[in-house]
């Protein structure tokens, strides 16, 4: 896995204007780098459970940061601690019950936390705060696509 693998991506969606990146655990540590060195061309960065290795270089960061934890996982305290250095420019949802692996698709790992149900009504309020949070550079509410 590259950092910049999303270069590829937004190539083979060109007609796509407005990109927002985010990742869930080491995916998110790779997404905030890349929106370190790529910011002047996203409109947002999306931290799921997530947190970069360096908080400093994104205090005052020049897109917004979404930061989505959930409240049983035992890495909340330090995804609440990277909030915290950077909630001038930041947003942060955490979402009740839900452990690490909630955000991806494996099995059980020793220490993700025990969860409650994840439902549809659960991703609809995440990408619903996702619209809501989030602008375009048109300050438009942008139309949502995952990879």
């Amino acid at each position: 896995m590259s950092i910049n693998r999303a270069d590829g991506i937004r190539a083979d969606y060109s007609e796509i204007n407005s990109w927002v990146i985010g990742g869930h655990s080491l995916g998110g540590a790779m997404a905030a780098e890349y929106a370190k060195n790529n910011f002047d061309s996203l409109d947002g960065l999306i931290m799921f459970a997530s947190y970069p290795a360096n908080y400093q270089d994104f205090v005052d960061f020049p897109i917004p940061i979404l930061t989505i934890i959930w409240s049983r996982d035992p890495g909340a305290v330090k995804q609440e601690a990277f909030y915290d250095a950077i909630s001038n420019s930041a947003s942060l949802f955490v979402i009740e019950g839900g452990n690490h692996r909630q955000f991806a698709d494996y099995n059980f790992q020793r220490d993700d936390g025990v969860a409650n149900d994840f439902s549809r009504g659960t991703a609809r309020t995440i990408l619903d705060f996702i619209r809501k949070t989030l602008k375009t550079r048109d300050n438009q509410h942008p139309s949502l696509t995952i990879f």
